[in-house]
């Protein structure tokens, strides 16, 4: 184990040439790892192939034998059923990961626009700063907006960054989040200025 201040001074400059391949291979590249989506097709394959069901036909297969259609029907309703609502939830969970990369996408850029705002000024509160004109700030709002709308609006680009859809509860709560974190920031002001001033 070498010494602390010569470790964090070799990391100073990044990485040298040599270490970048041997990183690289060693670890892999810096992202989330992305598994191949599974087909609606190949979900019912493997839903399929679950014993539980298999004892669900098997039982009614044995009703049906015996005489008993209607509950030999009944059993395979239920085996049906829950082939299709096993099908729909693992669907949703496929999705989980891409709407989750959405979420804290948009989270992350309202924590910032939430930081902007709390920037413009130790001094003045949130209201009076909104309200002081400045074209620089519009042109951020907008430019931000533009940006989110078209990354997580547009399928091309939700494509590229491997965004998945947010719903309307989604977006309720990440607003709500921003909300609280830039009244948070605000309310912090005064023991920033304090400690600014010291």
């Amino acid at each position: 184990m070498g010494h602390p201040v010569s470790e964090a001074q070799q990391f100073v400059g990044g990485l040298s040439e040599v270490e970048v391949p041997a990183r690289l291979k060693a670890e892999g590249y810096n992202e989330l790892p992305q598994s191949n989506r599974r087909t609606t097709f190949r979900i019912v394959l493997e839903v399929l192939r679950e014993p539980m069901l298999a004892l669900l036909i098997g039982g009614g297969a044995i009703y049906l034998a015996l005489g008993d259609l209607k509950d030999a029907l009944i059993r395979l309703a239920f085996a049906l059923m829950a082939v299709a609502i096993t099908v729909i939830q693992e669907t949703h969970t496929e999705r989980v990961l891409e709407a989750l990369r959405a979420l804290t996408f948009f989270s992350l850029v309202l924590v910032i626009v939430s930081l902007i705002f709390v920037n413009r000024s130790f001094s003045a509160s949130l209201l009076t700063a909104l309200l002081r004109p400045n074209r620089a700030l519009v042109w951020v709002l907008m430019s931000v907006s533009t940006i989110l709308g078209l990354t997580l609006l547009w399928p091309l680009a939700s494509r590229l960054f491997g965004f998945g859809p947010l719903h309307a509860d989604d977006l309720a709560l990440t607003l709500t989040a921003g909300a609280a974190v830039l009244v948070s920031f605000e309310l912090l002001k005064p023991f920033w200025r304090r400690r600014l001033l010291s």
